[in-house]
């Protein structure tokens, strides 16, 4: 049966791959389910499927059959479907970033964002809504008489069109190294899928869900490949809760699991200080305006906020929209010339881009409503003993 499931993507596969890629994606070795999963994706790269409210729920249990070997063959795949559009000139510009992120995970620039452009992004932030983490509590935007009231340690954005529509933020998602560098790395043409933005604060109210989400090691698996931006938009030192980074575990992340381990799974500090040496163990510190791209398949943490507060943008790109697409955005507001010449031409980096699918989340699922009921879900099966990733799993199996 595999086989012939074989034979069928490879017919697929021969409309825009050469024999001889076809051949080196080696597709015997992937599994039954694995090589259903690869037909499936592209099929919805085909139709579109992501679009669909449905899809991210629908595929979320195929995300563990993407092991290096199928997300390797996947993305090899999306690579002769939209393949790379870089010049030599950019290559070599950005080729340090690349041997950086596919050899650590992870590339810090020398440069920092100029203070105008922090400023700038800021003082928009003070008229955006936030939504407190633990509580689901709206705050009417990053002022200081905000930062400490939403009872809880931290607090995301509610609607990304809003932060897009920050120019200098437009300038950071199409800055042209950025995504030459990204477009190298992932293989493919990308996908901008997500842009964010949150503060963290101390809290002697730590809740256990928080500690669980980002104070302890884990993996991300939101697409297929991806990389993220980060932007430090305040001081970050060893008080401030810096981004904790183990360098090139994106590479050889087995090495501290066990057979049971699931990509959601948290591991301890002690876990990860048993499988890598010291030096491989990153506190990302830096001044406002710090910036450095990440692949967080590699293990990554935060630490709890000791004083002041740490204020980040993120911004996301993903070789596939594959799993679902995050909150859309509007293409109206797009004024910047480097993001506003991509979205005339339709180009795949602005594929979430969409006026009417915009229109129709705002109206319809509000971010209140769908923290504040995740929150409750999650705080409701902890305090009865039981596993959250276990619980959420199961009911996503039904």
């Amino acid at each position: 049966m595999s086989t012939t499931m074989q034979t069928q993507i490879e017919s697929e596969l021969a409309d825009f791959m050469s024999p001889a890629a076809i051949e080196e994606l080696d597709l015997t070795t992937l599994s039954r389910p694995q090589l259903n999963a690869l037909a499936e994706v592209i099929k919805a790269e085909r139709d579109d499927l992501f679009l669909s409210r449905g899809h991210a729920e629908a595929t979320r249990c195929e995300k563990d059959f993407f092991d290096p070997g199928l997300t390797s063959a996947t993305s090899a795949v999306l690579g002769a479907m939209y393949p790379p559009s870089n010049s030599s000139m950019e290559a070599r510009a950005t080729s340090q970033i690349v041997e950086d992120l596919r050899n650590d995970g992870l590339h810090v620039f020398d440069v920092r964002l100029p203070v105008e452009a922090c400023s700038a992004i800021i003082d928009a932030l003070g008229s955006i809504d936030f939504v407190s983490k633990a509580s689901g509590a709206v705050l009417d935007g990053y002022r200081a008489e905000n930062l400490h009231a939403g009872h809880g340690a931290t607090h995301w954005a509610r609607d990304h069109a809003e932060l897009l529509a920050i120019p200098a933020v437009q300038r950071l998602v199409a800055d042209p190294i950025v995504l030459a560098a990204v477009e190298e790395y992932l293989g493919a043409q990308p996908v901008h899928v997500q842009t964010n933005c949150w503060w963290t604060v101390p809290t002697s109210r730590l809740t256990a869900l928080e500690s669980l989400d980002a104070q302890r090691y884990h993996q991300d698996r939101e697409y297929i490949r991806f990389v993220k931006l980060f932007v430090y938009l305040s001081d970050v030192d060893h008080e401030n809760g810096p981004h904790r980074f183990v360098v090139g575990s994106h590479n050889d992340y087995e090495q501290a699991v066990t057979s049971e381990y699931r990509f959601s799974d948290r591991l301890s500090d002690e876990q990860i200080e048993r499988s890598y040496s010291p030096d491989r163990l990153r506190r990302l510190t830096g001044a406002k305006g710090t910036m450095f791209l990440a692949d967080t398949f590699a293990f990554h943490a935060g630490l709890p906020v000791k004083s002041g507060h740490r204020l980040v943008l993120q911004i996301e790109y993903a070789n596939s929209a594959y799993f679902g697409l995050t909150q859309p955005v509007p293409r109206t507001g797009i004024t910047e010339p480097v993001l506003a010449d991509l979205v005339r031409q339709d180009d795949r980096l602005v594929l979430n881009y969409d006026d009417e699918r915009y229109e129709e989340w705002h109206e319809t699922i509000p971010a209140t409503r769908i923290a504040g009921r995740a929150e409750r879900t999650k705080r409701m099966v902890r305090a009865r003993g039981g596993d959250v990733m276990r619980f959420l799993r199961q009911r996503a199996n039904r």
